[in-house]
C-alpha cells in the first residue's frame, strides 16, 4: 500500500532528525586533554616595604625601606616613588636598583620637597614580569619660618636668627641667603636653623622686610625689622708705645678730654700694662693728643714743661686747655696730689701755665660740663672731711667758671641722692641746660639711677622723672652726649662682686628723648669699649677707648658716630 505526506509533515520529520543528531553526535565524541586556570603570582608586602620616613631637615627627608627577594629569585626595576597626590598620577620616581637578588635595608634621601605639603611614597619592583607596588606611606612637609629675630640691628654688626630648619655642622651655606628688602647681606656662619649675618653699611635708617632663603625655599618676616640710627666706623687710634710687660692690652685710662670746633684733645693720663717709654715715670706720657676733625688723624703735642695727670678735667676755651680738676705727679716719681692751682696750656706756644687757686683745692674726681661758654664743676670727694671712701666724704658744692672774666660763682649744692662711687656719674649738656645723670653703685649701698637738671637762668636743680623700664642698666662711667636736643647713652660698666672683684662693659647705645621721657635703641660698633668723647662737629662725634674698671681692658681704639 502506497503511503502519501503532505509537505508539513515532511518539514517536521527532517527538523526532529537534524535535532537529535545535534545531540547524539557530541555525547559520543571522546576528549584528549583537560583545560586547567593559571596560578595568580603574588608577593607579600613584608618582602618589599617602608619602614620609616624621617626627617633630616625641613624638607629634606629620609625614606628607609626593605627588601629582600625570594631565594634564588630576582627583582627588577626597582623605584622609589614620591608625589603630592595619592594616585601618583604626578610625581618623581629614582631607579634604585636595576636588579637585586639579595636582601637589602638601606635609604633614600629626598631633598627640597615642597614645604607646607602632604607627600606621599612607595616602592615599586618588577617579579616575573609584572610591576608589584608597596603599601603607601604618608608624611607631613613642615613650612618654613622665621623666628628668634631681633627687633633692630646695627650695620655692620653681626645679627643672628633662626628659622625651622633642623640644625646641622655650622659652616657657610651657599643656598643660604639673608635680605634686607632686595639688599643681600653677608652670611658669616651657618648651621640651618641658625644663621649669623652682617648688615651693609649702605642701609638707612628704617624698617625693612627680611627675606630668608635656603635650599630653594623662601620666607619673609611677618613684621619689619629696623636699622638702627647712626653708623659707627672705627677710625686710626693714636700711636702708643710697644706693647711690653705681662699683659698685651696696650692703651690710655683715666684721661682728659676736651674739644675746640675743629679740634679734639686728650690729656693723658697714663699708660697700663706697659714698659715705661718716654719718661721714667711709669706709663705717663706728659704729651697732649690732637685729634684733627677734618683729616681724622692724630698727632702728638709735646709741652715744652711736662706734666702728668690722672683723671684730669678739661675744658677748651682761648685756644688753650684748661684742667680745673683730678691729680697730678712730678717728674721724679713724686706721690700723686690733687690739683690745686688752675692749670692752662697754650695750644699755639705748648707750654703750661698757673693760674689762680682752685676754689676746691681738697676734692678730685669732680664733674662737670660746659654750657654757654661757662665751666661748670664739682661734685666728686672732699678729703678734708671725715675718712670715707678714698679717705673722704662725697660732696654735693657745685660752681662755674668763666674763662673770659677769671670769675667763679658758687651754685646751689647738688640735691640729688648722690654719694660718691668713682666714675659713676656722667655730666652732659641739651640745648642750654646741664644734666647729671649717675647709674648705680659699684658696691652695694644704697643709690639709685637720677637723672637731675640745672636751669642756669633760674640757677636750680630738677630732676627728671626716669622711665620704670626701657632705660639704661645699672651701671658707672657712662658715655653720654647730646645731639638734636636727645641725649645718647652708650657704654657703662658694671661691677661684679663674686669670688672676685671685676667690672664688665655694658653696651647701652640708647637715645633718650627728654621731651617724653622715652628711651630708643641707636645702633652700636663691633667694637664697644668705655668711651670716652673726644670730638663732635654737627652730627659727628669721636671717641676713644678708656679703662674698664681699674686696669681690666685698656684698648687702644678710637671710634666715630655719624647720627642721621
Amino acid at each position: 500500500m502506497l503511503m502519501c505526506f503532505d509537505m508539513n509533515q515532511r518539514l517536521k520529520v527532517t527538523c526532529l532528525i537534524v535535532f537529535l543528531v545535534s545531540i547524539l553526535i557530541p555525547g559520543c565524541k571522546k576528549t584528549d586533554t583537560a583545560t586547567t586556570t593559571p596560578t595568580p603570582i603574588s608577593l607579600p608586602d613584608s618582602l618589599y616595604e617602608i619602614t620609616r620616613i624621617k626627617k633630616i631637615d625641613l624638607n629634606d627627608y629620609d625614606i628607609v625601606y626593605t627588601i629582600n627577594p625570594p631565594r634564588n629569585e630576582t627583582f627588577e626595576d626597582v623605584k622609589i616613588h614620591w608625589s603630592t597626590s595619592s594616585n601618583f598620577e604626578q610625581g618623581d620616581s629614582i631607579l634604585i636598583f636595576k636588579t637585586l637578588s639579595r636582601s637589602s635595608l638601606a635609604l633614600y634621601s629626598i631633598k627640597r620637597l615642597k614645604q607646607a605639603s602632604t607627600y606621599y611614597v612607595r616602592l615599586s619592583l618588577m617579579y616575573k614580569n609584572k610591576r608589584f607596588y608597596s603599601i603607601t606611606k604618608e608624611f607631613e612637609v613642615g613650612g618654613l619660618k622665621v623666628y628668634a629675630v631681633p627687633t633692630g640691628i646695627s650695620r655692620e654688626v653681626m645679627a643672628t636668627i633662626k628659622s625651622t630648619f633642623s640644625p646641622t655642622h655650622p659652616g657657610i651655606d651657599t643656598s643660604t641667603r639673608v635680605y634686607l628688602d632686595d639688599i643681600r647681606c653677608d652670611i658669616l656662619i651657618t648651621d640651618g636653623q641658625t644663621t649669623s649675618f652682617i648688615p651693609p653699611f649702605n642701609l638707612e635708617s628704617r624698617k625693612y622686610v627680611l627675606r630668608f632663603e635656603r635650599n630653594g625655599l623662601t620666607t619673609q618676616f611677618r613684621d619689619s625689622i629696623e636699622v638702627f640710627k647712626g653708623k659707627w666706623t672705627e677710625l686710626t687710634p693714636p700711636v702708643l708705645p710697644a706693647p711690653g710687660g705681662e699683659f698685651t692690652e696696650n692703651g690710655l685710662g683715666f684721661f682728659g678730654t676736651c674739644y675746640s670746633n675743629d679740634k679734639g684733645y686728650i690729656v693723658p693720663g697714663m699708660y697700663f700694662h706697659e714698659l715705661p717709654y718716654y719718661h721714667p715715670e711709669f706709663g705717663k706720657p706728659g704729651y697732649i693728643l690732637e685729634f684733627d676733625g677734618i683729616t681724622n688723624q692724630w698727632s702728638r703735642k709735646m709741652p715744652t714743661n711736662p706734666r702728668y695727670f690722672d683723671r684730669a678735667k678739661c675744658y677748651y676755651a682761648n685756644n688753650s686747655i684748661y684742667v680745673l680738676g683730678g691729680s697730678e705727679m712730678g717728674k721724679l716719681n713724686q706721690d700723686w696730689h690733687d690739683i690745686q692751682r688752675m692749670l692752662k696750656f697754650d695750644v699755639n706756644t705748648l707750654t703750661w701755665h698757673e693760674l689762680d687757686s682752685l676754689p676746691y683745692p681738697t676734692m678730685f674726681n669732680l664733674l662737670g660740663f660746659e654750657l654757654n661758654n661757662e665751666f661748670y664743676i664739682g661734685l666728686g670727694i672732699d678729703r678734708n672731711y671725715g675718712s670715707g671712701l678714698c679717705c673722704g666724704v662725697a660732696s654735693k658744692k657745685f660752681w662755674k667758671y668763666n674763662p673770659n672774666t677769671n670769675l667763679w660763682t658758687q651754685l646751689p649744692d647738688f640735691p640729688g641722692n648722690y654719694e660718691y662711687f668713682g666714675d659713676n656719674t656722667t655730666a652732659f649738656t641739651i640745648g642750654n641746660k646741664g644734666y647729671m645723670f649717675y647709674g648705680d653703685p659699684s658696691v652695694a649701698l644704697n643709690a639709685s639711677q637720677e637723672l637731675w637738671e640745672f636751669n642756669p637762668v633760674s640757677n636750680s636743680w630738677t630732676q627728671i622723672n626716669l622711665p620704670a623700664t626701657g632705660g639704661p642698666s645699672p651701671g658707672g662711667k657712662y658715655q653720654i652726649f647730646s645731639h638734636d636736643n636727645k641725649a645718647y647713652f652708650l657704654t657703662s660698666e658694671r661691677y661684679q662682686l663674686t669670688t672676685s672683684s671685676t667690672y664688665q662693659m655694658q653696651s647701652a647705645c640708647l637715645e633718650f628723648d627728654i621731651q617724653n621721657g622715652s628711651f630708643k635703641r641707636i645702633a652700636e660698633s663691633k667694637y664697644m669699649d668705655i668711651m670716652r668723647l673726644v670730638f663732635k662737629s654737627g652730627n659727628k662725634f669721636v671717641f676713644h677707648s678708656d679703662a674698664l674698671g681699674m686696669i681690666e681692658d685698656i684698648p687702644n681704639r678710637t671710634h666715630q658716630l655719624i647720627m642721621e
